[in-house]
Order: C-alpha cells, then sequence, then structure tokens
C-alpha cells in the first residue's frame, strides 16, 4: 500500500444499540475501520454478529448510536 493512499471508507468508534422493551442490546460495540484507494474488503461473520448492521451503516441506510463514518472523507452520520 502506498503512503498517500487514502481512506475511501472509514469509521472510528462506531456503535449501534437497538432497544428491546427495557434493554439495550448492542449490536456494534466500537468498530474502527479504514479502506482505502486500491483495497477490497470482505465482511463475514455469523448471524447476529452485527455484519449487516455495519453495512447498513456504512451504506447510510441507518445511523450509529455513537462514532463517525466517513466516506471519501466526508461524514456520513
Amino acid at each position: 500500500m502506498a503512503k498517500d493512499s487514502k481512506a475511501v471508507v472509514s469509521a472510528q468508534g462506531v456503535c449501534k444499540t437497538y432497544k428491546m422493551g427495557k434493554h439495550d442490546v448492542a449490536a456494534l460495540k466500537n468498530v474502527d475501520i479504514n479502506v482505502n484507494e486500491g483495497e477490497f474488503m470482505a465482511l463475514a461473520g455469523t448471524s447476529g454478529s452485527g455484519t449487516t448492521t455495519f453495512l447498513n451503516l456504512l451504506g447510510c441506510l441507518d445511523r450509529p448510536s455513537r462514532g463517525e463514518s466517513y466516506i471519501d472523507g466526508i461524514a456520513v452520520n
């Protein structure tokens, strides 16, 4: 990877919590990721591990409870 490559997808401290009655359920806890220009990424996990939740956040279909997400350097929260 070149020193001057920039992150096209970035997330810092991303958390997503859902309310289930009186309880909070953490779907994601403090996720950090940087995908640089020219890199490929695969996201894998078992059912219920938060993979779809994370993709929904990165795809701007949902908002994180905490943390920041960026696409091409632009905050998408």
